[in-house]
């Protein structure tokens, strides 16, 4: 599952470091894109490959239905 600190290595530099503007929202897309398509193949997981990385099918289920924002 994802954790917040994890989740906040994902977003682009706040100011400056970074880029302009567009490049920043693009690697933000990037980012939440990357997270969704994870999470859509953690949910097509069968039982046996989730018990292999530790995962329950509810916990998986669960992590699926997380908004692409978060």
């Amino acid at each position: 599952m994802l954790r917040k600190a994890d989740a906040a290595r994902d977003f682009p530099p706040a100011e400056g470091a970074g880029g302009n503007v567009l490049s920043r929202l693009w690697r933000l897309y990037c980012a939440l894109a990357a997270k969704r398509r994870s999470r859509l193949a953690l949910d097509e997981l069968s039982a046996h490959l989730l018990k292999d990385i530790g995962l329950t099918e509810a916990e998986a289920r669960q992590e699926a239905t997380v908004p692409f924002w978060r």
